[in-house]
C-alpha cells in the first residue's frame, strides 16, 4: 500500500444530480484528469454494477484499460456502479499479485507502488480519489466543489 498525497471524496458532480456513483460520474471525473492521466494504462478491479450487458466493459477479475479515452466510454455505458477500483500507472504494463487483487473496501491508500490515481466507488454512496499530484488534486477541488471534500 502507497500513502497518497491526497484523498477526495466526490459524492456527485452536478447540482442536480440525485444519486452518486453514476457512470456519468466517473467518465467526468476522468475527464477533468484527463492531461494529467494521459499516458497511463489504466486498471479496473472489483467492478461491479446494475447495468445489464456491461460485463463485457469490465472483465473479471480484472481487466487491463489501455487509455483513458476507452474507460471514459466504457464508463458512460454503465447506469451506476456499486463497487470498483480505477488504478492508473505510468508507463509499462503493470504486474499484479493475482493472490491479493485491489478491492474497494482495502484501507486507504494507493493499491500498486507504480499507481498515480486511484478511483474507488463505493456503494452507490460517493467517489474516493488518491493520488499523487496536487494538480490533480486542485482540478478536481475546482471543477466539483461543494460536492467534494
Amino acid at each position: 500500500m502507497k500513502k497518497p498525497e491526497f484523498v477526495l471524496r466526490i459524492v456527485k458532480t452536478k447540482e442536480t444530480q440525485q444519486f452518486s456513483c453514476l457512470g456519468e460520474q466517473l467518465a467526468e471525473i476522468l475527464s477533468v484528469i484527463y492531461e494529467q492521466t494521459e499516458a497511463c494504462n489504466w486498471y479496473a478491479f472489483d467492478v461491479d454494477f446494475n447495468t445489464p450487458h456491461s460485463e463485457h466493459f469490465f472483465t473479471s477479475p480484472f481487466c487491463r484499460i489501455d487509455s483513458i479515452e476507452r474507460l471514459i466510454n466504457n464508463s458512460k455505458m454503465v447506469d451506476q456502479f456499486l463497487s470498483g477500483v480505477f488504478i492508473a500507472i505510468k508507463g509499462e504494463v503493470a504486474e499484479w499479485n493475482l493472490e491479493h487483487l485491489p478491492t474497494t473496501e482495502e484501507e486507504e491508500g494507493l493499491q500498486h507502488e507504480q499507481a498515480v490515481v486511484e478511483i474507488r466507488a463505493f456503494d452507490t454512496s460517493y467517489f474516493e480519489v488518491y493520488g499523487l499530484e496536487s494538480k490533480v488534486k486542485e482540478k478536481l477541488k475546482l471543477a466539483f466543489l461543494p460536492f467534494c471534500q
